[in-house]
Protein backbone atom coordinates (compact mmCIF):
# COMPACT_ATOMS: atom_id res chain seq x y z
CA UNK A 1 0.00 0.00 0.00
CA UNK A 2 0.89 3.84 -0.43
CA UNK A 3 0.45 5.48 2.64
CA UNK A 4 0.50 8.70 3.80
CA UNK A 5 1.34 10.13 7.51
CA UNK A 6 0.24 13.23 8.88
CA UNK A 7 1.87 14.69 11.85
CA UNK A 8 1.98 17.85 13.56
CA UNK A 9 3.84 19.76 16.62
CA UNK A 10 7.70 19.33 18.13
CA UNK A 11 9.72 16.43 18.16
CA UNK A 12 7.73 14.70 20.37
CA UNK A 13 4.75 14.55 18.09
CA UNK A 14 6.89 13.49 15.29
CA UNK A 15 9.03 11.07 16.70
CA UNK A 16 6.20 8.44 17.21
CA UNK A 17 5.21 8.52 13.72
CA UNK A 18 9.18 7.88 12.60
CA UNK A 19 9.35 4.89 13.97
CA UNK A 20 5.49 3.89 13.00
CA UNK A 21 6.78 5.16 9.32
CA UNK A 22 9.90 2.42 9.68
CA UNK A 23 7.67 -0.29 10.84
CA UNK A 24 5.73 0.02 7.67
CA UNK A 25 8.49 0.34 5.76
CA UNK A 26 10.03 -3.08 6.63
CA UNK A 27 6.50 -4.30 6.40
CA UNK A 28 6.54 -3.65 2.71
CA UNK A 29 4.27 -0.58 1.95
CA UNK A 30 5.20 2.35 0.74
CA UNK A 31 5.56 5.12 3.16
CA UNK A 32 5.54 8.97 3.78
CA UNK A 33 5.48 11.41 6.36
CA UNK A 34 4.33 14.65 6.44
CA UNK A 35 5.34 17.00 9.45
CA UNK A 36 6.83 20.55 10.06
CA UNK A 37 10.02 21.29 7.74
CA UNK A 38 12.10 22.03 10.51
CA UNK A 39 12.30 18.16 11.84
CA UNK A 40 13.22 17.13 8.49
CA UNK A 41 16.59 16.63 9.28
CA UNK A 42 14.98 14.19 12.07
CA UNK A 43 13.28 12.23 9.57
CA UNK A 44 16.24 11.50 7.35
CA UNK A 45 18.91 10.79 10.11
CA UNK A 46 16.29 7.69 10.23
CA UNK A 47 15.73 6.99 6.28
CA UNK A 48 12.40 8.43 6.19
CA UNK A 49 10.53 9.69 3.88
CA UNK A 50 9.25 13.19 4.65
CA UNK A 51 7.86 16.13 3.00
CA UNK A 52 6.87 19.53 4.38
CA UNK A 53 3.65 20.10 5.82
CA UNK A 54 2.62 23.39 7.40
CA UNK A 55 5.47 25.51 8.91
CA UNK A 56 8.34 25.52 11.56
CA UNK A 57 6.45 24.03 15.12
CA UNK A 58 9.98 25.62 16.40
CA UNK A 59 9.62 29.13 14.91
CA UNK A 60 5.38 28.82 16.46
CA UNK A 61 6.95 27.87 20.01
CA UNK A 62 9.44 30.78 20.67
CA UNK A 63 7.49 33.14 19.47
CA UNK A 64 6.86 35.49 22.90
CA UNK A 65 2.65 34.62 22.96
CA UNK A 66 3.05 31.26 22.51
CA UNK A 67 5.39 31.24 25.24
CA UNK A 68 2.60 33.16 27.43
CA UNK A 69 -0.09 30.54 26.75
CA UNK A 70 2.70 27.91 27.67
CA UNK A 71 3.36 29.39 31.26
CA UNK A 72 -0.58 30.38 31.50
CA UNK A 73 -1.50 26.78 32.61
CA UNK A 74 -4.83 26.45 30.76
CA UNK A 75 -5.32 26.50 27.04
CA UNK A 76 -7.98 29.39 27.77
CA UNK A 77 -4.96 31.81 26.52
CA UNK A 78 -4.77 29.97 22.93
CA UNK A 79 -8.55 30.19 22.23
CA UNK A 80 -8.44 33.65 21.90
CA UNK A 81 -7.57 36.94 20.12
CA UNK A 82 -3.63 37.01 17.59
CA UNK A 83 -2.93 33.25 19.43
CA UNK A 84 -5.59 31.29 18.31
CA UNK A 85 -6.00 33.63 14.91
CA UNK A 86 -1.97 32.15 13.94
CA UNK A 87 -3.39 28.55 15.17
CA UNK A 88 -6.00 28.40 12.51
CA UNK A 89 -4.03 29.64 9.89
CA UNK A 90 -1.31 27.29 10.46
CA UNK A 91 -3.88 24.69 10.60
CA UNK A 92 -4.73 25.75 7.06
CA UNK A 93 -1.27 25.89 5.93
CA UNK A 94 -1.23 22.12 7.19
CA UNK A 95 -4.82 21.00 5.57
CA UNK A 96 -3.47 22.39 2.40
CA UNK A 97 0.17 20.44 2.18
CA UNK A 98 -1.46 17.32 3.84
CA UNK A 99 -4.06 17.30 0.61
CA UNK A 100 -1.34 17.10 -1.40
CA UNK A 101 0.90 15.01 0.16
CA UNK A 102 -2.27 12.06 -0.09
CA UNK A 103 -2.47 12.12 -3.75
CA UNK A 104 -2.36 8.77 -4.71
CA UNK A 105 -2.47 7.30 -1.15
CA UNK A 106 -4.38 4.27 -0.10
CA UNK A 107 -5.10 4.89 3.21
CA UNK A 108 -4.25 8.26 5.19
CA UNK A 109 -2.68 7.81 8.88
CA UNK A 110 -2.69 11.16 11.01
CA UNK A 111 -2.73 12.36 14.40
CA UNK A 112 -5.68 12.57 16.17
CA UNK A 113 -7.62 15.81 16.38
CA UNK A 114 -6.55 16.54 12.41
CA UNK A 115 -9.94 17.59 11.35
CA UNK A 116 -8.88 18.22 8.06
CA UNK A 117 -8.08 14.34 7.77
CA UNK A 118 -12.23 13.88 7.58
CA UNK A 119 -12.03 15.67 4.49
CA UNK A 120 -9.19 14.07 2.83
CA UNK A 121 -10.12 10.73 3.67
CA UNK A 122 -13.76 11.93 1.79
CA UNK A 123 -12.17 13.65 -1.11
CA UNK A 124 -9.61 10.35 -2.31
CA UNK A 125 -12.19 8.07 -1.05
CA UNK A 126 -9.67 6.38 1.11
CA UNK A 127 -9.46 4.86 5.02
CA UNK A 128 -7.79 6.86 7.98
CA UNK A 129 -6.55 5.53 11.06
CA UNK A 130 -6.12 8.27 13.50
CA UNK A 131 -3.61 7.92 16.09
CA UNK A 132 -3.48 9.63 19.68
CA UNK A 133 -0.55 10.49 21.82
CA UNK A 134 -2.01 11.46 24.84
CA UNK A 135 -6.19 10.10 25.55
CA UNK A 136 -8.97 11.93 23.25
CA UNK A 137 -11.79 9.87 23.39
CA UNK A 138 -14.49 11.58 26.03
CA UNK A 139 -14.91 9.16 29.31
CA UNK A 140 -16.12 9.09 32.85
CA UNK A 141 -12.47 8.06 34.01
CA UNK A 142 -11.15 11.25 34.08
CA UNK A 143 -11.07 15.24 32.41
CA UNK A 144 -9.73 15.41 29.12
CA UNK A 145 -5.99 15.96 29.24
CA UNK A 146 -5.22 18.25 26.62
CA UNK A 147 -7.32 20.89 27.98
CA UNK A 148 -4.65 21.31 30.89
CA UNK A 149 -5.05 21.04 34.52
CA UNK A 150 -8.66 20.89 35.30
CA UNK A 151 -10.55 19.64 38.62
CA UNK A 152 -11.94 15.93 38.28
CA UNK A 153 -15.45 16.36 39.56
CA UNK A 154 -16.41 13.11 39.08
CA UNK A 155 -17.76 10.81 36.34
CA UNK A 156 -20.26 12.81 34.56
CA UNK A 157 -18.38 15.85 34.89
CA UNK A 158 -15.10 14.28 33.08
CA UNK A 159 -17.77 12.75 30.41
CA UNK A 160 -19.46 16.18 29.80
CA UNK A 161 -15.88 18.11 29.86
CA UNK A 162 -14.68 15.54 27.32
CA UNK A 163 -17.17 16.17 24.72
CA UNK A 164 -16.99 19.91 25.32
CA UNK A 165 -13.26 19.57 24.32
CA UNK A 166 -14.31 17.74 21.45
CA UNK A 167 -16.15 20.28 20.12
CA UNK A 168 -13.32 23.00 20.75
CA UNK A 169 -11.02 20.76 19.01
CA UNK A 170 -13.05 20.67 15.76
CA UNK A 171 -14.32 24.48 16.55
CA UNK A 172 -10.52 25.34 16.19
CA UNK A 173 -10.08 23.67 13.28
CA UNK A 174 -13.78 24.43 11.27
CA UNK A 175 -11.74 27.28 9.54
CA UNK A 176 -9.04 25.09 7.84
CA UNK A 177 -11.92 22.77 7.10
CA UNK A 178 -14.30 24.89 5.42
CA UNK A 179 -11.30 26.41 3.57
CA UNK A 180 -10.65 22.67 1.80
CA UNK A 181 -13.86 21.93 1.58
CA UNK A 182 -14.36 25.19 -0.70
CA UNK A 183 -11.56 24.40 -2.65
CA UNK A 184 -12.46 20.79 -3.34
CA UNK A 185 -15.93 21.74 -3.67
CA UNK A 186 -16.94 18.84 -1.10
CA UNK A 187 -19.78 18.67 0.16
CA UNK A 188 -19.59 16.50 3.91
CA UNK A 189 -20.10 12.81 3.86
CA UNK A 190 -22.42 10.68 6.59
CA UNK A 191 -20.33 10.22 9.93
CA UNK A 192 -18.09 7.49 9.76
CA UNK A 193 -16.59 5.81 12.74
CA UNK A 194 -12.65 6.44 12.26
CA UNK A 195 -10.14 3.63 13.65
CA UNK A 196 -8.51 5.50 16.89
CA UNK A 197 -5.03 4.02 18.40
CA UNK A 198 -4.30 4.80 21.63
CA UNK A 199 -0.35 5.53 21.35
CA UNK A 200 0.33 4.67 25.16
CA UNK A 201 0.89 1.73 27.16
CA UNK A 202 -1.97 0.35 29.27
CA UNK A 203 -0.05 -0.46 32.04
CA UNK A 204 0.67 3.50 31.96
CA UNK A 205 -2.93 4.61 31.19
CA UNK A 206 -5.62 1.92 32.03
CA UNK A 207 -8.55 1.28 28.94
CA UNK A 208 -11.29 3.26 30.75
CA UNK A 209 -14.32 0.89 30.84
CA UNK A 210 -16.78 3.81 28.47
CA UNK A 211 -14.18 3.84 25.74
CA UNK A 212 -16.21 2.79 22.29
CA UNK A 213 -14.17 -0.60 20.54
CA UNK A 214 -12.88 1.44 17.56
CA UNK A 215 -10.35 2.99 20.00
CA UNK A 216 -7.05 0.87 20.71
CA UNK A 217 -4.76 0.79 23.39
CA UNK A 218 -1.56 -0.61 21.90
CA UNK A 219 1.27 0.80 23.29
CA UNK A 220 4.53 3.36 22.78
CA UNK A 221 5.46 3.77 19.11
CA UNK A 222 8.87 3.56 19.81
CA UNK A 223 11.77 4.60 18.05
CA UNK A 224 15.38 2.82 18.47
CA UNK A 225 18.30 6.08 19.10
CA UNK A 226 20.40 4.92 15.87
CA UNK A 227 23.35 2.73 17.37
CA UNK A 228 25.48 4.98 15.55
CA UNK A 229 24.45 7.95 17.62
CA UNK A 230 28.12 9.42 19.50
CA UNK A 231 27.74 11.51 22.47
CA UNK A 232 30.14 14.51 22.43
CA UNK A 233 33.13 14.40 24.77
CA UNK A 234 32.57 16.78 27.22
CA UNK A 235 29.65 14.07 28.00
CA UNK A 236 31.32 11.10 28.03
CA UNK A 237 33.73 12.62 30.38
CA UNK A 238 31.32 13.73 32.54
CA UNK A 239 29.51 10.28 32.97
CA UNK A 240 32.41 9.04 33.67
CA UNK A 241 33.65 11.32 36.47
CA UNK A 242 31.50 10.75 38.93
CA UNK A 243 28.21 9.65 40.39
CA UNK A 244 25.44 9.54 38.06
CA UNK A 245 23.68 12.62 37.66
CA UNK A 246 19.88 13.17 37.16
CA UNK A 247 19.21 14.85 33.53
CA UNK A 248 16.96 17.92 33.32
CA UNK A 249 15.44 19.22 30.71
CA UNK A 250 11.69 20.63 29.09
CA UNK A 251 11.74 19.96 25.48
CA UNK A 252 9.84 22.32 23.23
CA UNK A 253 8.39 24.28 26.44
CA UNK A 254 9.54 27.71 25.64
CA UNK A 255 9.50 30.54 28.84
CA UNK A 256 9.72 33.87 28.78
CA UNK A 257 13.12 34.17 31.14
CA UNK A 258 14.83 30.42 30.34
CA UNK A 259 17.66 32.31 32.33
CA UNK A 260 15.81 31.77 35.42
CA UNK A 261 15.34 28.02 35.14
CA UNK A 262 18.40 27.36 34.74
CA UNK A 263 19.75 29.15 37.90
CA UNK A 264 17.01 27.47 39.53
CA UNK A 265 18.09 24.31 38.33
CA UNK A 266 21.42 25.03 39.08
CA UNK A 267 21.01 26.35 42.49
CA UNK A 268 18.75 23.05 43.82
CA UNK A 269 21.50 20.72 42.29
CA UNK A 270 23.86 22.33 44.38
CA UNK A 271 22.08 22.61 47.30
CA UNK A 272 20.98 18.56 47.17
CA UNK A 273 24.68 18.07 45.89
CA UNK A 274 24.07 15.98 43.07
CA UNK A 275 25.00 16.34 39.31
CA UNK A 276 22.90 17.32 36.72
CA UNK A 277 22.80 17.56 32.78
CA UNK A 278 20.68 20.58 31.21
CA UNK A 279 18.96 20.36 28.48
CA UNK A 280 18.72 23.32 26.34
CA UNK A 281 15.44 22.48 24.19
CA UNK A 282 13.51 24.66 21.95
CA UNK A 283 13.68 26.76 25.21
CA UNK A 284 16.84 27.25 25.62
CA UNK A 285 17.90 27.18 28.90
CA UNK A 286 20.94 26.19 28.28
CA UNK A 287 23.76 25.80 25.49
CA UNK A 288 26.54 23.65 24.68
CA UNK A 289 29.25 24.06 27.44
CA UNK A 290 30.16 23.45 30.89
CA UNK A 291 28.65 25.19 33.66
CA UNK A 292 29.81 24.08 36.67
CA UNK A 293 31.52 20.96 37.99
CA UNK A 294 28.19 19.93 38.84
CA UNK A 295 26.25 20.74 35.82
CA UNK A 296 26.74 20.18 32.14
CA UNK A 297 24.50 21.85 29.96
CA UNK A 298 23.86 20.73 26.52
CA UNK A 299 21.32 21.68 23.15
CA UNK A 300 19.79 18.20 22.67
CA UNK A 301 20.92 14.73 23.51
CA UNK A 302 18.85 11.44 22.69
CA UNK A 303 16.55 10.64 25.15
CA UNK A 304 16.47 7.31 24.27
CA UNK A 305 20.09 7.19 25.03
CA UNK A 306 20.22 9.81 27.47
CA UNK A 307 17.91 8.21 30.00
CA UNK A 308 18.86 4.98 31.04
CA UNK A 309 22.51 6.39 32.32
CA UNK A 310 20.93 9.04 34.93
CA UNK A 311 19.72 8.60 38.48
CA UNK A 312 16.65 10.74 37.32
CA UNK A 313 14.75 12.98 35.10
CA UNK A 314 13.55 16.57 35.48
CA UNK A 315 10.65 17.10 32.67
CA UNK A 316 7.54 18.71 31.42
CA UNK A 317 5.43 15.92 31.01
CA UNK A 318 4.49 15.65 27.59
CA UNK A 319 3.73 12.41 25.82
CA UNK A 320 6.60 11.65 24.15
CA UNK A 321 9.53 12.83 26.93
CA UNK A 322 7.22 10.82 29.74
CA UNK A 323 7.33 7.93 28.01
CA UNK A 324 11.23 7.88 27.32
CA UNK A 325 11.29 8.28 30.81
CA UNK A 326 8.95 5.61 31.87
CA UNK A 327 10.89 3.62 29.07
CA UNK A 328 13.77 4.45 30.61
CA UNK A 329 13.28 2.72 34.65
CA UNK A 330 14.62 6.26 36.01
CA UNK A 331 11.91 8.30 38.25
CA UNK A 332 10.86 11.81 37.48
CA UNK A 333 10.17 15.02 38.85
CA UNK A 334 7.45 15.88 36.12
CA UNK A 335 6.81 20.02 36.07
CA UNK A 336 3.69 20.29 33.92
CA UNK A 337 3.56 23.29 32.36
CA UNK A 338 0.27 23.27 29.86
CA UNK A 339 -1.74 20.96 27.94
CA UNK A 340 -1.69 16.85 28.54
CA UNK A 341 1.19 17.52 31.07
CA UNK A 342 -0.53 17.60 34.63
CA UNK A 343 -2.23 14.38 33.15
CA UNK A 344 0.83 13.09 32.58
CA UNK A 345 2.42 14.22 35.56
CA UNK A 346 -0.37 12.66 37.94
CA UNK A 347 0.14 8.91 36.34
CA UNK A 348 3.37 9.07 36.94
CA UNK A 349 3.03 9.94 40.40
CA UNK A 350 0.09 7.86 40.60
CA UNK A 351 2.16 4.36 39.51
CA UNK A 352 4.75 4.89 42.21
CA UNK A 353 7.49 6.26 39.79
CA UNK A 354 8.07 9.82 40.40
CA UNK A 355 7.46 12.62 42.46
CA UNK A 356 3.92 14.61 43.35
CA UNK A 357 4.00 16.72 40.30
CA UNK A 358 5.49 19.74 40.64
CA UNK A 359 3.62 22.56 38.34
CA UNK A 360 5.47 25.23 36.86
CA UNK A 361 3.61 28.05 38.48
CA UNK A 362 5.44 26.96 41.94
CA UNK A 363 9.28 26.03 40.11
CA UNK A 364 11.67 27.15 42.26
CA UNK A 365 14.40 26.37 44.15
CA UNK A 366 13.18 24.98 47.53
CA UNK A 367 10.34 22.84 45.48
CA UNK A 368 12.86 21.29 42.87
CA UNK A 369 15.52 20.41 45.58
CA UNK A 370 13.11 18.76 47.99
CA UNK A 371 11.70 16.32 45.36
CA UNK A 372 14.79 16.28 44.21
CA UNK A 373 15.93 14.79 47.74
CA UNK A 374 12.70 12.89 47.76
CA UNK A 375 13.69 10.81 44.87
CA UNK A 376 17.04 10.31 44.98
CA UNK A 377 16.51 8.91 48.80
CA UNK A 378 13.65 6.59 47.66
CA UNK A 379 14.87 3.06 46.83
CA UNK A 380 11.82 1.58 46.26
CA UNK A 381 10.64 3.70 43.77
CA UNK A 382 13.63 3.43 42.05
CA UNK A 383 13.15 -0.34 41.54
CA UNK A 384 9.38 0.04 41.05
CA UNK A 385 10.46 2.31 38.05
CA UNK A 386 12.88 -0.28 36.41
CA UNK A 387 10.24 -2.80 37.35
CA UNK A 388 7.93 -0.74 35.07
CA UNK A 389 10.60 -0.33 32.67
CA UNK A 390 11.15 -3.77 31.62
CA UNK A 391 7.40 -4.60 31.20
CA UNK A 392 6.72 -1.80 28.51
CA UNK A 393 10.13 -3.00 26.94
CA UNK A 394 8.35 -6.39 26.22
CA UNK A 395 5.08 -3.79 24.78
CA UNK A 396 5.54 -3.44 20.83
CA UNK A 397 3.36 -0.93 19.84
CA UNK A 398 5.10 -0.21 16.26
CA UNK A 399 3.71 -3.78 15.60
CA UNK A 400 0.52 -3.73 16.99
CA UNK A 401 -0.31 -0.83 14.51
CA UNK A 402 0.91 -2.10 11.64
CA UNK A 403 -1.39 -4.90 11.94
CA UNK A 404 -4.14 -3.23 13.01
CA UNK A 405 -3.37 -1.00 9.98
CA UNK A 406 -3.55 -3.83 7.48
CA UNK A 407 -6.78 -5.46 8.79
CA UNK A 408 -8.51 -2.14 8.45
CA UNK A 409 -7.02 -1.78 4.89
CA UNK A 410 -8.55 -5.00 4.48
CA UNK A 411 -11.82 -4.58 5.79
CA UNK A 412 -12.70 -1.18 4.43
CA UNK A 413 -12.65 0.09 8.06
CA UNK A 414 -12.32 3.40 8.48
CA UNK A 415 -13.56 4.15 4.74
CA UNK A 416 -14.79 7.32 3.79
CA UNK A 417 -15.62 7.41 0.15
CA UNK A 418 -16.34 4.98 -2.51
CA UNK A 419 -12.62 3.51 -3.92
CA UNK A 420 -11.45 0.01 -3.09
CA UNK A 421 -7.81 -1.50 -2.93
CA UNK A 422 -7.03 -3.54 -6.19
Amino acid sequence: MQISIVTMGSRGDVEPFLALARGLLSAGHDVVVGGPPNLAPLAASRDIPYSAVGLDSEAFHRDPAAAKVIESGGIGAALRGATMRRLQERMARIATDAWHLAQGSDLLIHKAGFSAGEVISEALGVPRVAVALSPMTPTRAFPPPLAGDLPDFGAWSNLALGRAFEGVVAWMGWPAVRTLRRSLRSSRAPKRTVPTFAAFSPLVVPRPDDWPSHVTIGGYLCAQERESWTPPPALEAFLERGELPIAVGFGSMTHLDPRRLREIVERAVTAVGTRAIILGGWGGIATDGTVSDRVLALSAVPHGWLFPRVRAVVHHGGAGTTAAALRSGAPSIVVPHNFDQPFWARRVHALGVGSRPLPFSAFDEASLASRLQEILDDDVMRQRAGVLARRLAREDGVAALVNEIEQHARTGAGRSGPRRFA
